[in-house]
């Protein structure tokens, strides 16, 4: 097999190089005051488009430049998680998922609060020895495997402490994340309940095809600013994989805006606030899928962006 390249330069994108890994360039937020400018303007717009429509329960005397210089102490992340559909050959079945927004605000970069002791952790790792990987990707696959290997555990462990940091739709870990979510602790409570029916699954291999898939995608999400599952040259899931060779029986792909650590994307694709249909996490724990890809860049609007890929097998191209 060829030495693996992390990314395709095309003429239209320019690149950067980073710890000997392209990177792609896209405009800065400028000084602090433009920056926070920005994200005041950014909290006016979701706010007026009823993104967050629990926010209406603040007092209504209060002033609406208060509450937007509450918010600007923290740096406001929009945090995305979006799945299309999961794609399969003729005769298979598959669901079409959708897409949801989150408004976050908090330090995400504060050290992980949630213990790791007594997990398999080296067995769990697939990715330990993925060159085509960074840290933050390889901790993507680690808690992937983990959620699906003992769902039951996974979510004793991440997901259910989380029920007692919720005051209505606010989430706060002492110290820690906050998110405005849409549906509060019940989101969180379903989850649980669905994970602890889960058979535990096998971990998943990471796989550089697939990985390369999803790297194209994350580069032009963050070129454009863009979100979705479909590229800016019309690009589709099955069209981005069958670049680097050809998927078998069915593939799927989630995306996540905004969280940078493994454990927050891949807890917000299980909890799915604010999709009815769950979408998200029937993907993640799809107990077909063998094989993943993952690729995170930076985005110009929501910070990072996680592409990840699956597939139930996968053939390279020569």
């Amino acid at each position: 097999m060829p030495a693996f390249h992390r990314s395709r330069q095309q003429p239209c994108i320019p690149f950067l190089q980073r710890n000997n890994r392209p990177i792609q360039r896209f405009p800065d937020h400028g000084s602090p005051e433009i920056f926070q400018e920005q994200m005041g303007n950014k909290l006016e717009e979701i706010l007026q488009a009823g993104h967050s429509p629990e926010l209406s329960h603040l007092p209504r005397a209060a002033d609406k430049m208060i509450i937007l210089r509450l918010f600007l102490f923290t740096v406001l992340i929009l945090s995305f998680s979006g799945c299309g559909s999961v794609l399969l050959k003729p005769g298979a079945r598959g669901d079409v998922l959708k897409d949801t927004i989150i408004l976050s605000s908090s330090d995400l970069r504060k050290p992980d609060l949630w213990p790791m002791t007594d997990w398999a952790l080296e067995a769990l790792s697939t990715a330990a020895d993925a060159e085509f990987l960074d840290d933050l990707e390889k901790d993507v696959v680690l808690h992937l495997n983990m959620a699906r290997t003992d769902p039951a555990r996974y979510t004793r462990d991440f997901i259910e402490p989380r029920i007692e940091y919720f005051s209505g739709v606010m989430y706060r870990e002492v110290e820690g994340l906050s998110l405005i979510t849409r549906e509060g602790v019940g989101a969180v409570e379903e989850c649980v309940s669905d994970m602890e029916d889960t058979d535990p699954m096998k971990p998943l291999l990471p796989s550089a095809d697939i990985s390369l898939a999803a790297l194209d995608h994350a580069l032009d999400l963050s070129l454009t600013g863009e979100m979705g599952h479909i590229g800016s040259d019309g690009s589709s899931l099955s069209i981005r994989l069958e670049r680097y060779g050809q998927w078998l029986i069915s593939i799927g792909e989630v995306i996540s805006y905004g969280p940078i650590t493994g454990r927050e994307i891949v807890i917000g694709l299980l909890i799915d606030d604010g999709v009815p249909d769950r979408g998200h996490r029937t993907v993640v724990l799809n107990p077909n899928f063998t094989l993943v890809g993952i690729a995170v860049e930076e985005h110009p609007a929501y910070g990072n962006i996680c592409v990840i890929d699956f597939a139930v097998d996968f053939i390279s191209a020569p």
